[in-house]
């Protein structure tokens, strides 16, 4: 679920539903992608209700086409197993 779809900035918030923000975070982590998990300091932001809490990436001129592909096949890859796997 991306929350910024038609954002002008390089932050892009979204969740992967059925996996808690920080252990999605994490995850990416364990595959040299970093990302920020939490509320932001965004407070005002809406992100959709009943959101509490979001992963942040962000992107800019020194990001490469292939890492961007690389965070694209962690993410459609992603289950809650191989989140909890990577915790051990």
């Amino acid at each position: 679920n991306i929350y910024n779809p038609y954002s002008d900035l390089g932050i892009i918030s979204f969740n992967v539903e059925g996996i808690f923000a920080q252990d999605v975070a994490f995850y990416l982590g364990t595959k040299d992608i970093f990302v920020r998990a939490g509320d932001h300091c965004a407070k005002m932001l809406d992100l959709g209700g009943a959101v509490k809490s979001s992963v942040r990436m962000s992107l800019y001129f020194y990001n490469t086409y292939e890492e961007i592909d690389r965070l694209y096949d962690v993410l459609s890859d992603i289950t809650l197993e191989k989140c909890i796997d990577a915790y051990i």
